[in-house]
C-alpha cells in the first residue's frame, strides 16, 4: 500500500482539508492528520506562584478521532507539548476542531521557546512554536478587615491589618492621603458619602487592597412627648416613613401601632445600616362606654329615640344638639360623641334606613240616615287588617253611630291604622217649627254637600224671604236674602265642615226651621 505523509508549519491554507481529501483520494487510502492552529495562555501573566497552564486548538480529520493523551517536557528554556490522537477503523475525511489544556506546573522565571507537536498514534503531524514568558510573584498578600460593613456619621471604624507573607511595613491611606504606617487604623467619620481605604504592605515586594465604604447619617426618629391616652382611642404611634426596618417593643415591624395599655413603648428604626431609637411612656384615661345601637330600619311615620346617655357627659349629636336623646324620624346616617369629666370623647354611629308605612284612608267623619249603612273598604296590597270588632276582612259595614277603626300590618313589618266616626239622622224628618196654617216646605237633599234646595207653598212665590243657616250651638255661618221667592230655593252654601245644622227660613212674619246633615 503507498503512503503519502504531509507535515505543515502553523498557518495553513483554508484548502487544507480539501488538498488532504485529494491527496487520499489519489493515493488509495484515507491520510491521518492532527494539526496545531494556536497555542494560548489561560493565566496572564504566567507566574512562579501558580501552574502555567495552555490550551491547544487545532483540528483532525476524522470526527471519531479519540484522544490518546497530552504531554510536555522542560528543557532549560525549552518546552515541548505533545497533544496524541488516534482513530479506530477508517472513515470519510472530515476535518474536525479540537481543544485540550495542558497543565504545564509551576515554571521557574524566564523566558520560554514552545514546540506543540499534533500527533497522531504518536507520529507527529503538525508542528506550533510560541514563546511564553513567566514572571515572578510577589509573597506578600495585602488584606484587612473592618469593625463594621456600615458607616454613620460619627460612628469610629476599626481597620485590622491581616496581611500575610514577611512584611517590613505598612502604609494606610484614606481618600487618597497618607493617615498612619502603624500595623492598625482607626478614624471617626464625619461626613457623609464615600470613603476609600487602602493598605500598602512592603517587604520583599509590595502589595495593595483598598475597598471603598459609604457612610450615611443616622435616621431621625421622634415619639414625641409621653402622654395620656383615652381608651377604645385610635392614638397611632408613629416611627416615621422610610426607613429600611422597625423593631418595637411589642414585636411589631411595621412603621406604626396603637398602643392599648398603659405602658413604655420603644422603637428601634433602621435606615442604610445607621440604626435609631425613642421611646414614649403610656397613660390610659377611661372613656365612657357608649353604644347607641345596631343599624336599624324604622317605617314612615314613626320615630326611634337614640340615648347616649351617661354619667357626668356631656353630648354632641350630628346637628350640633345636646341632648342625652335623639328623636329619629328619617333615614340617614347620626352619630354622637359624649365627652366625660376628663375629656375622654367616646363616638358611636348608626345607620337607619326607612320602611313605606301602609297608606290607608277611611274618608273623613260622616253621617247615614237611620237604618242605612256604608261600607268602609282599607284595601291596599299586601297587608292584614284588624278592625275595631277584631275582624280581618278589607272591608266594614257600618250600620250605626260610632267610632269605626282598622289598623293594617304591611309585609315588611311597618304598620298604621286610620278612624272614622259615622253620625246617623233621621233622613224623613222636615223638621219644620213654627208651621203656619199647616203650610209644610220640603228641604232637599238630606243629607247634602253644599246645594240647598226648599220648595215653598204656592202662597209664598214672590214674597222676600231670608234663608239662615246656624251652627246647633246658634252660630250663624250663613245668611242669603231672596228678594223674590220662587216655587224651588236653590242656594249653594258655604264651605263648611260636616256635620249637622239648623236651616231658618222668614218670610214676612212667619218662621221656619229644619235640621239638615252636610256631608261631602
Amino acid at each position: 500500500m503507498k503512503t503519502t505523509s504531509l507535515t505543515t508549519k502553523a498557518l495553513h491554507s483554508n484548502l487544507l482539508p480539501f488538498l488532504f481529501f485529494i491527496i487520499a483520494f489519489y493515493s488509495g487510502e484515507v491520510h491521518s492528520q492532527v494539526t496545531v492552529t494556536s497555542v494560548t495562555l489561560n493565566n496572564t501573566p504566567a507566574t512562579d506562584c501558580s501552574n502555567t497552564i495552555l490550551t491547544v486548538s487545532g483540528m483532525h480529520s476524522y470526527p471519531g478521532y479519540t484522544l490518546i493523551g497530552t504531554s510536555f517536557v522542560v528543557a532549560g528554556s525549552n518546552i515541548t507539548v505533545v497533544v496524541n490522537y488516534t482513530q479506530p477503523g477508517f472513515g470519510i475525511p472530515v476535518f474536525t476542531p479540537y481543544s485540550q489544556t495542558v497543565d504545564l506546573g509551576l515554571l521557574p522565571p524566564g523566558s520560554y521557546s514552545t514546540t506543540t507537536n499534533g500527533q497522531f498514534n504518536s507520529g507527529t503531524t503538525d508542528t506550533f512554536i510560541s514563546s511564553l514568558s513567566v514572571i515572578t510573584c510577589c509573597p506578600i498578600n495585602a488584606s484587612y478587615t473592618a469593625s463594621s460593613a456600615s458607616l454613620c456619621v460619627g460612628d469610629s471604624i476599626y481597620f485590622t491589618n491581616t496581611s500575610t507573607g514577611i512584611i517590613g511595613s505598612q502604609s494606610w491611606y484614606q481618600n487618597g492621603s497618607l493617615m498612619t504606617n502603624a500595623q492598625d487604623y482607626a478614624t471617626q467619620i464625619l461626613t457623609t458619602g464615600a470613603n476609600t481605604f487602602k493598605l500598602v504592605v512592603n517587604g520583599s515586594c509590595s502589595d495593595s487592597i483598598q475597598h471603598t465604604l459609604y457612610s450615611y447619617s443616622y435616621p431621625t426618629v421622634d415619639l414625641g412627648p409621653d402622654t395620656l391616652v383615652c381608651t377604645g382611642s385610635d392614638f397611632v404611634l408613629d416611627a416615621g416613613a422610610g426607613m429600611s426596618s422597625y423593631l418595637w417593643s411589642t414585636a411589631e415591624g411595621s412603621q406604626t401601632i396603637v398602643p392599648n395599655t398603659a405602658d413604655l413603648y420603644s422603637v428601634v428604626v433602621s435606615k442604610n445600616g445607621c440604626l435609631a431609637s425613642d421611646s414614649i411612656n403610656i397613660s390610659l384615661l377611661s372613656s365612657l362606654q357608649l353604644n347607641i345601637g345596631a343599624d336599624t330600619t324604622i317605617c314612615t311615620g314613626t320615630s326611634i329615640i337614640l340615648d347616649a346617655t351617661a354619667p357626668n357627659a356631656t353630648y354632641l349629636w350630628q346637628d350640633n344638639s345636646i341632648s342625652p336623646t335623639f328623636v329619629v324620624n328619617d333615614s340617614g346616617m347620626f352619630s354622637v360623641d359624649i365627652i366625660a369629666v376628663n375629656g375622654c370623647i367616646s363616638t358611636d354611629s348608626i345607620e337607619i334606613a326607612l320602611n313605606p308605612s301602609p297608606q290607608i284612608n277611611l274618608g273623613i267623619d260622616t253621617i247615614i240616615c237611620i237604618d242605612s249603612s256604608i261600607v268602609l273598604d282599607a284595601t291596599i296590597a299586601n297587608v292584614t287588617y284588624v278592625w275595631q270588632d277584631n275582624s280581618t276582612s278589607s272591608t266594614l259595614i257600618a250600620n250605626s253611630a260610632g267610632i269605626y277603626s282598622v289598623s293594617v300590618l304591611s309585609t315588611n313589618g311597618c304598620t298604621n291604622s286610620d278612624s272614622i266616626e259615622i253620625s246617623t239622622m233621621d233622613c224623613d224628618m222636615n223638621g219644620i217649627i213654627n208651621q203656619d196654617a199647616g203650610d209644610q216646605l220640603q228641604i232637599f237633599p238630606n243629607p247634602l254637600k253644599q246645594n240647598l234646595n226648599i220648595t215653598v207653598p204656592d202662597k209664598m212665590i214672590g214674597k222676600t224671604g231670608m234663608v239662615k243657616l246656624f251652627e246647633l250651638n246658634g252660630s250663624l255661618v250663613y245668611s242669603q236674602e231672596i228678594l223674590s221667592l220662587d216655587q224651588t230655593i236653590k242656594l249653594t252654601l258655604p264651605d263648611v265642615s260636616n256635620g249637622f245644622y239648623l236651616v231658618q227660613l222668614l218670610i214676612d212674619n212667619s218662621e221656619w226651621k229644619s235640621k239638615v246633615a252636610i256631608q261631602k
